[in-house]
């Protein structure tokens, strides 16, 4: 299936976005972990969703953002996002293991869906 720039949280269309920057305000700090766990779960898929979108998973080797996919693997059964982390450890496997940063939006369309499905399944939980 190849991903579609509408309806996103990237460019603020998703069918969700109303909901997901009322969670947002409320429960994510301008600076710094969140005080929940809801929040921090919606702070850190945000965060490495805008990383995917901003500059195609440049950052996603850091220690810190192994760091927020074991804490969203701790959430999983929360928010039913399982199948979603799955995809992005195939992804961050295989840059690991190639060394290739040069990743296009096409071929990795099933990362930008998988990302994309883990925000609303957070969204839609919390709301």
């Amino acid at each position: 299936m190849a991903y579609t720039s509408e309806n996103n949280y990237f460019d603020s269309t998703s069918v969700n976005q109303v909901a997901y920057d009322k969670l947002f305000a409320q429960l994510v700090p301008e600076r710094g972990e969140a005080d929940t766990l809801d929040g921090e779960a919606l702070r850190t898929a945000g965060r490495i969703y805008r990383d995917w979108f901003n500059n195609g998973f440049w950052n996603i080797t850091a220690t810190h953002y192994q760091e927020m996919i074991s804490f969203l693997h701790s959430q999983a059964s929360k928010f039913d996002i399982a199948q979603e982390l799955d995809v992005v450890d195939e992804v961050v496997e295989e840059i690991e293991s190639n060394g290739r940063y040069d990743i296009e939006f096409e071929e990795y369309s099933h990362l930008s869906n998988a990302l994309e499905t883990m925000l609303d399944k957070i969204v839609l939980k919390l709301s």
